[in-house]
C-alpha cells in the first residue's frame, strides 16, 4: 500500500561522501524518497536560519527605527519658557533637599 505523503524540504550537509540531515524525519522505516540536491547560498541560509529561530521563539523581529526629528535651539528655549513652573529643575532640587 503506497500513502502519497506531503512534500518536506529539509536541509543536509555533505560531508565525506554522506549526506546528514539537519532536520530529523517523520518517515517509516524504508520509505523510499527523491532526493533533489539544490546548492544553498549564504543568504539563503541565513534567511532559513533567521526563519528557524523565530519560528521556534529563540528571537524576534527587530522593531522597526522610529525617527525623531531635531527640534532648533530657539524652539526649545520657547517650550522651556512657557512650561518652566517654579525656577529651573535645578534649583527645585536644591531647596527640596535643603527642606530636608
Amino acid at each position: 500500500m503506497n500513502h502519497a505523503m506531503p512534500d518536506t524540504v529539509t536541509t543536509a550537509i555533505y560531508e565525506r561522501g554522506v549526506l546528514r540531515l539537519l532536520d530529523p524525519l517523520t518517515l517509516p522505516e524504508r520509505t523510499r524518497v527523491r532526493v533533489v540536491i539544490q546548492s544553498i547560498g549564504e543568504d539563503e541560509e541565513r534567511q532559513r536560519t533567521e526563519q528557524v529561530l523565530a519560528d521556534t521563539g529563540l528571537v524576534t523581529s527587530p522593531k522597526p527605527t522610529v525617527t525623531v526629528e531635531t527640534v532648533p535651539e530657539g524652539r526649545l528655549n520657547d517650550i522651556a519658557q512657557r512650561y518652566a513652573v517654579g525656577g529651573p529643575l535645578s534649583e527645585l532640587i536644591i531647596a527640596e533637599r535643603d527642606g530636608r
